[in-house]
């Protein structure tokens, strides 16, 4: 009674199972299929039996197969991925488990229980697909990520970031974050790095990285902090924007703003900002300071023979060959026109004199070169003045300058006059002709 009530048991176990469950010889042969198997294999029962177990697997799509049959021979149960085919041809994936067991009669039977994973295939390949996604996303974004942990050791960088730094990822995962700024940076990043840790965020922090190369790169360092149940910093999430070029945008925008461009020299805004600034640190340390007024002799007719990119050469010219006569601190510009300017930080007196001399001789000997048959030199006036304790801004020197300009001009030009006249009477003027 109770083995008739167990076998009715398993026959409605193996009738009503969700799963496909296979009844078999261990040779392979069917001897039963339920329906949940026929809707499976979309073949009946009568047909499955007829074909059995290799009838209805893709042996050479299922590489787990081998292993499995030996497995189910030694241990007597085994499972894994196996492919089927259905009646139509169609193939699919099971996850397959069979076990041996022994029947009323003492014989060794299998049970198999086929579960389709066809829906779970295509969820792992979309899982997959969207990994694949996010990496390429993150691996080639537009700017660069890292995650550094409580150290500020590289944990993870993707490569827009390493092909910036020129590095590979194993030169880099490992390493402290801060080793791939320039000092100023470090110094900023340091400062910074345990105040972020607490606040969990840090925004737009500008820093410099240099790359393998040598080269150096801007960036802004944005990161979020992530926190373990003891709210203790596991590590970051940090985005790099590279905004080199953007920088240099504004250094070149402020240079135009400051730089005359055909010169090269400040413009008169810019000249008298440095100037009133060297002004001051030279009158309270009592340190001497020159300030040079010169102008380009006969410009008008260079403009009205030659036409005014004639004009342009020259002052280019005159320009450049002032930058290379004087030193680095001295601080030149272009005051309008054909007229030029030099603060002279630490000369006065004679030395002032004999410097703004030898300044018009090196000038008078440029060669203009208007066109290939043609060049010319010109001549400079040049009034100049120096720090005086009665000064109170350096508007008196320049005015001083101005006024000795003038008279150079009305002495006959190629000359240099220093004002006020300190020295004795008649060396005040230097006259000088171009050989």
């Amino acid at each position: 009674m109770a083995r008739h009530q167990s076998e009715n048991h398993y026959r409605l176990l193996f009738e009503f199972s969700m799963d496909a469950v296979l009844y078999t010889e261990t040779d392979g042969q069917i001897l039963a299929a339920n329906p949940a198997a026929c809707n499976l294999l979309k073949y009946t029962e009568a047909q499955i039996c007829l074909f059995g177990r290799s009838g209805l697997i893709d042996a050479s799509a299922s590489p787990e197969l081998p292993r499995m049959l030996e497995e189910r021979e030694i241990k007597g149960s085994t499972e894994g991925e196996l492919t089927y085919i259905r009646s139509d041809g169609n193939r699919f994936v099971g996850w397959t488990s069979s076990a041996v067991i022994v029947d009323g009669s003492g014989l060794r039977k299998t049970v198999i229980i086929v579960r389709d994973l066809t829906e779970t295939k295509k969820k792992e390949a979309a899982l997959l697909r969207s990994i694949r996604e996010l990496n390429d996303l993150y691996n080639h974004a537009p700017c660069g990520y890292h995650s550094v942990d409580a150290d500020g050791m590289i944990v993870k960088i993707n490569n827009t970031e390493l092909s910036w730094l020129g590095c590979s990822r194993e030169e880099v995962i490992g390493k402290t974050f801060k080793n791939y700024l320039s000092p100023a940076s470090q110094d900023i990043y340091t400062e910074n790095f345990e105040h972020y840790k607490e606040l969990g965020s840090q925004k737009d922090l500008e820093l410099e990285l240099i790359q393998k190369n040598g080269r150096k790169r801007t960036v802004w360092l944005n990161s979020t902090a992530i926190y373990d149940e003891q709210s203790e910093f596991i590590m970051s999430r940090s985005t790099l924007v590279d905004v080199t070029e953007r920088k240099e945008l504004e250094q070149e925008l402020i240079r135009k703003a400051q730089i005359d461009y055909l010169t090269g020299l400040n413009n008169r805004d810019n000249f008298n900002s440095l100037a009133e600034r060297e002004f001051a640190t030279c009158q309270r340390l009592s340190i001497p300071l020159g300030f040079l007024f010169l102008d380009i002799d006969d410009f008008k007719e260079v403009n009205d023979t030659y036409g005014h990119h004639a004009g342009d050469r020259a002052l280019s010219a005159v320009g450049e060959c002032f930058i290379n006569a004087l030193r680095n601190i001295d601080i030149l510009g272009r005051w309008g026109g054909e007229e030029f300017v030099a603060l002279l930080p630490g000369v006065a007196g004679l030395e002032l004199r004999e410097l703004a001399e030898r300044l018009r001789i090196e000038l008078s000997e440029v060669r203009i070169n208007i066109d290939p048959d043609v060049s010319i030199a010109v001549t400079v006036s040049i009034g100049a003045s120096y720090l005086e304790s009665s000064d109170s801004s350096m508007d008196s020197m320049a005015k001083r300058a101005d006024v000795a300009l003038y008279s150079a001009k009305s002495e006959g030009k190629n000359c240099v006059v220093l004002n006020p006249d300190t020295l004795a009477k008649g060396t005040a003027k230097l006259t000088g002709v171009i050989c």
